[in-house]
């Protein structure tokens, strides 16, 4: 027979019932005055909204770890049968704590034995369904709904969202009502707390050990203070009350700032005051923390001030503070004024005194002499320097006895010692003796324009600082006496008929007397901070640095002979005298002088820097100056012959600068560059028509040149053809356009340059010899730039400057061992080669020096070609052999250039002279 399955329903009567159910939690919890009454509303709501027969609501009990029955309904026997469940309990049941769940309860006949008691229960009673829907707050469980029906249930979709929902608001309420609950017993107890506060309020004011004053904000009438603020202020009770704010303040500034600050106090409720000055009853400035807070007093706003005596420890502060000035100002070597204005500004916040002086004893016995004043309302110094004689004067027991003295003046009878811009009459005086090494040095001064005695405090200060306040002075007047006697010795100095110059152990010139202009054209601060072997010319380097080894490392005088170069580019002969600088028993640096020892006949007249965009110094380069200067005042035709890089363009360029004829053009062809007929079109134009592609008349550089310069650069690449064209311009002055008919006039200057040998070029038929003569009038034979090699260093600097602007960067000079590498290079791509050297130098530097790193790598390996020595054998021949031979030879090898020849036998010039006396050697 088959049985009818019984129905099984959801928990809740349906989706808007569930709705309903969750606006009435909500209300539960707002109208209810407690927990308790709203786990009630829902013990009587919830049956209203699902298919139960009971409920009821657990809540945790912390004191026993479990969840006591609280509320129930419906079928109660049940509940009441299990007041308490655990945890452990729920789990049996098989019910959840952390979401909404349920189980179903099997029927008596099947339940096990070991059921949990509720379950048992429900089963006796015909429930056949248990639900739990959990109570959390602060991420606990706070309590437990459980539910009970006689039908079979199912969790539908409605039932764990709805229900889910419930959960969520239930936790929320909890947690609100939980918190309402636990300010309103931490309330009760503050004002419980309160009440007993106010009983205890009057013992800890009036107890207090600090002052406490209450200010009204608006007119800062003192209101209310305690026992301690009487004591620290001096003032009765009746005389506080009758006080504002300002009157605890000395200075009228400060009056002023007490309204600033009660506004300060009145905007961020809560200030602190740190160290400031209050003014006692008795006149005693005070020093204070204040603490203020705005509060309510008599249905007014009150500022309480709890006012803090820090006056011991900022004595102590203050005391410090003035030593360490002290001690800064005797390392600082600042001037003498600054100095004692620093001390007296110091010692003003400790002292009261309107003026201090440094007195010291006078050039004899009984005399005194006025150092230093400082006034403090004018915040001025006065070095006076005035003696005065000490009879009858209260000084005299501080100066000679060491003992300090208090004097107190009628008015008007003050000393005249002492009169200066001091304003009002001094009225008291506090001397006290500075002593060093047990002899009194000076005496330090205070004055007043008031009668008032020192306090203790202050004797107590200045023995203490005393010692060093001497210390200073005596360091003072031993600089003073150590400046008189430099400046002496600067005189002297100064005055003598050669240089004199210091330079440390790398040869860096620490100082040089002016002389140095007189001689080599440097003004003293150009040349300070240089390097000394920056004068001497190459060839002699070497020997000046070995010899400056020499004379630290012997620590001995030396003296040699050695050529420098002047500012304007000439050479000298000097002598030099050097002598090791000794410090501590080291070597620290040389001691230099120098005299000119050029003969009139070798003194050169000073030389061009330059000429127009040309940079040299050197005497071939003077004596093209003096040829460009000559041939531009002429029209006639230039030859220019010199190697590639050596600025055959630029001596061109100058030419027509200097000429009557530089406001009109200057025309540049590089005839190297165009092909045979190319060239005559560029040269002489051509017409329209003339040739496959004239579209138009073109005018040649001659016609661009009219009434200037035509400069015709690589004129030894031009073709037998051209050659002829331009020797007829040469001749006749006159040319015609290619294609035209026109004979036109050539009013041009023409230069032309080369770097063949046209004479060998001309000898070999590749050049015409008519145009060679014709273009050979004038010859500037340019050196390449290691014939020359004393304008390297010119030429460095300008390429320096110029690429240190057109880059941006900063590169103030070049490292001496850099110049060297320079100087050596044999720079067959001449000044082109060093100026793209230079730029790329610029351009690698990492500082503001050039240093040999930037340089390219040929450079700084040494890959320098060196000319064959045409001496070699002479170098290589003994001396002692045939002494008069090897001195001849070397006379006819250097042309009998002195110098030349004694550097070469590796003796001195004066020896080679006594040689040529003791032999009658003779030019001839």
């Amino acid at each position: 027979m088959l049985s009818r399955l019984k129905k099984s329903y959801p928990w809740l009567k349906g989706k808007g019932e569930g709705i309903q159910l969750l606006a009435r939690l909500n209300k539960a919890f707002d109208e209810s005055a407690s927990l308790d009454e709203a786990c009630a509303k829902l013990c009587e709501w919830i049956p209203e909204y699902a298919h139960i027969t009971g409920m009821s609501v657990y809540l945790y009990d912390a004191a026993h770890q479990h969840f006591a029955l609280r509320f129930s309904t419906g079928q109660k026997d049940i509940f009441l049968r299990q007041i308490a469940l655990t945890e452990d309990d729920l789990r049996q049941c098989g019910l959840s704590m952390s979401e909404f769940g349920m189980a179903a309860i099997p029927a008596l006949s099947a339940l096990q034995a070991a059921a949990h008691p509720l379950i048992r229960a429900c089963a006796e009673q015909n429930v056949q369904a248990i639900a739990s829907l959990p109570i959390l707050a602060h991420a606990r469980a706070y309590g437990l709904m459980v539910l009970i029906s006689r039908f079979q249930h199912h969790l539908s979709e409605d039932d764990r969202e709805l229900f889910g929902i419930a959960g969520q608001q239930l936790k929320c309420a909890t947690e609100k009502r939980l918190l309402v609950e636990h300010f309103e017993q931490e309330v009760a107890a503050k004002v419980s707390l309160i009440q007993e506060s106010e009983e205890k309020y009057h013992v800890l004011f009036e107890d207090a050990s600090d002052a406490i004053v209450g200010l009204d904000l608006e007119t800062q009438r003192v209101l209310e203070f305690n026992r301690q603020a009487q004591l620290l202020f001096g003032y009765e009770k009746e005389e506080l009350l009758t006080m504002t704010a300002s009157d605890f303040w000395q200075q009228k500034d400060e009056k002023r700032l007490v309204k600033q600050s009660l506004q300060l106090v009145k905007e961020q409720r809560t200030v602190k005051f740190l160290e400031r000055q209050l003014l006692r009853k008795d006149g005693v400035l005070i020093w204070v923390e204040i603490n203020t807070s705005i509060v309510e007093y008599r249905g007014k706003k009150v500022v309480l001030a709890i006012v803090r005596d820090v006056t011991r420890r900022k004595q102590v502060e203050l005391e410090k503070e003035v030593i360490e000035t002290v001690n800064t100002t005797l390392l600082s070597g600042h001037p003498v004024q600054e100095m004692y204005q620093n001390l007296s500004r110091a010692l003003l916040k400790i002292m009261r005194f309107d003026r201090m002086d440094v007195l010291l004893p006078g050039k004899t016995l009984h005399c005194a002499r006025m150092l230093v004043s400082v006034y403090k309302e004018q915040a001025t110094v006065d070095m006076m320097e005035r003696e005065f004689t000490l009879e009858n004067l209260e000084i005299k027991q501080a100066l000679l006895n060491g003992q300090p003295a208090i004097v107190n003046y009628a008015p008007k009878e003050w000393p005249l010692f002492l009169a200066g811009r001091a304003g009002k009459p001094l009225l008291s005086s506090l001397f006290f003796p500075l002593m060093f090494k047990e002899t009194v040095i000076g005496v330090l001064h205070f004055g007043r324009q008031y009668h008032d005695n020192f306090s203790a405090d202050c004797y107590d200060f200045l023995h203490r600082i005393a010692p060093q306040i001497a210390m200073t002075l005596d360091n003072m007047l031993l600089f003073h006496t150590v400046s008189e006697e430099k400046a002496v010795y600067k005189h002297l100095i100064e005055n003598v008929h050669e240089i004199v110059f210091q330079a440390d152990p790398k040869g860096t010139i620490l100082f040089v007397n002016h002389r140095v202009y007189d001689i080599l054209g440097y003004l003293p601060e150009e040349i300070t901070g240089t390097s000394f072997f920056a004068c001497v010319i190459p060839e002699d380097l070497e020997e000046a640095k070995a010899a400056f080894r020499l004379t630290l490392r012997h620590e001995q005088p030396l003296s040699g002979e050695f050529r420098i170069f002047h500012k304007n580019g000439s050479i000298l002969t000097i002598s030099i005298y050097t002598r090791p600088i000794f410090e501590e028993g080291r070597t620290v640096g040389m001691q230099a002088i120098i005299q000119d020892i050029t003969p009139p006949a070798e003194r050169f007249e000073k030389p061009r820097e330059g000429l127009h965009e040309i940079i040299g110094r050197s005497p071939k380069m003077q004596e093209i100056y003096d040829l460009i200067v000559s041939v531009a005042k002429t029209d006639s035709t230039i030859l220019i012959h010199g190697e590639s890089g050596t600025g055959k363009e630029l001596i061109a360029h100058a030419i027509h600068a200097y000429s009557h004829r530089h406001t009109h053009p200057f025309i540049v062809v590089n005839c190297a560059a165009y092909s045979e007929h190319l060239l005559e079109s560029e040269l002489f134009g051509h017409e329209r028509g003339s040739f496959t592609g004239a579209h138009r008349r073109k005018l040649g550089r001659f016609e661009l040149a009219k009434g200037g310069t035509i400069f015709l650069d690589e004129i030894g690449e031009i073709s037998p053809h051209s050659q002829l064209l331009l020797l007829r311009v040469l001749q006749n002055k006159t040319f015609e356009r290619v294609g035209g008919e026109k004979t036109l006039e050539a009013d041009v200057r023409i230069v032309a340059a080369t770097n063949k040998h046209l004479e060998t070029e001309m000898r070999a038929g590749r050049f015409r010899e008519d145009l060679f003569y014709r273009l050979n009038v004038i010859l500037i034979d340019v050196p390449p730039l290691r014939q020359r090699k004393e304008d390297i260093p010119h030429l460095v600097e300008h390429f320096r400057r110029k690429y240190s602007k057109s880059t941006g960067k900063q590169v103030l000079k070049c490292a001496q061992n850099t110049m060297e590498l320079l100087m050596r290079y044999d720079w067959f791509g001449n000044v082109r080669e060093l100026e793209n050297t230079i730029e790329r130098a610029v351009v690698m530097a990492s500082g503001t020096t050039l240093l040999p790193e930037d340089l390219p790598a040929k450079l700084r390996q040494g890959e320098i070609i060196i000319p064959e020595n045409p001496s070699k054998t002479v170098v290589n021949a003994s001396l002692h052999d045939h002494e008069r031979e090897l001195i001849l030879k070397a006379l006819h090898a250097t042309k009998w250039n002195k110098y030349q020849a004694a550097k070469l036998l590796g003796i001195t010039r004066s020896t080679l002279y006594s040689k040529i006396n003791k032999y009658g050697l003779d030019k001839e």
